[in-house]
C-alpha cells in the first residue's frame, strides 16, 4: 500500500466520500477512475476558475509553465493548461474538492494531473496535485477500500 505524504493526504481527503451521494457532473471521459462526491454550494465553474487562477499564477513565476514534481519519474514537468475536465469536477467533503486536468508537457507529452482544492472561507485553494497519467496511462486508480477511497496501483 502507499504510504507516502500524497497517498495519506489523499485517502483523508476522501475519507467521507461515501456518506454522501454522487454529484451529477460525475459522468464524463473517465468515468471510473476518478473519486466522486457530494454536490456544495461550490460550483464546478468556481473549482475550474479556481484551478485556472492556481495555474495563471505558477505560470507567471515560472516563465509561462506550471511545474509539477514527478516523482515517479524525478524530474520536473513544465506544463501548459490544455484542458480542465468539468465532467469531473467533484465535492469529496463539505469543504474539499476533487478535479482533473490536462497539461502538455514542453517536451509535448500529455499529462493527466489530479487537483485538490479546499475552501478556505475566502475562495478555493490548491491543496496537492499529483500526476494521475502520462500519455494516457494510469499511474494510479482510485478504489473502494470499506468506506474509503483509496489510491491504488494499476494492473
Amino acid at each position: 500500500m502507499f504510504k507516502t505524504r500524497s497517498a495519506i493526504l489523499a485517502t483523508a481527503a476522501l475519507t467521507f466520500l461515501f456518506l454522501y451521494q454522487p454529484i451529477a457532473v460525475t459522468a464524463g471521459e473517465h468515468p471510473s477512475d476518478h473519486p466522486a462526491g457530494e454536490q456544495s454550494a461550490v460550483t464546478t465553474e468556481t473549482i475550474a476558475d479556481a484551478i485556472e487562477k492556481h495555474v495563471k499564477n505558477e505560470n507567471k513565476k515560472d516563465k509561462g509553465y506550471f511545474i509539477v514534481e514527478d516523482k515517479e519519474e524525478n524530474n520536473k514537468l513544465y506544463l501548459k493548461l490544455d484542458r480542465i475536465h468539468k465532467e469531473r469536477l467533484s465535492a469529496i467533503d463539505k469543504d474539499q474538492y476533487f478535479a482533473c486536468v490536462d497539461f502538455e508537457n514542453k517536451d509535448g507529452k500529455t499529462y493527466d494531473i489530479d487537483f485538490f482544492l479546499k475552501d478556505t472561507g475566502m475562495g478555493l485553494k490548491v491543496t496537492e496535485t499529483m500526476v494521475h497519467k502520462k500519455e494516457g496511462k494510469a499511474r494510479y486508480n482510485w478504489g473502494k477500500k470499506g468506506d474509503f477511497w483509496v489510491k491504488k496501483g494499476v494492473k
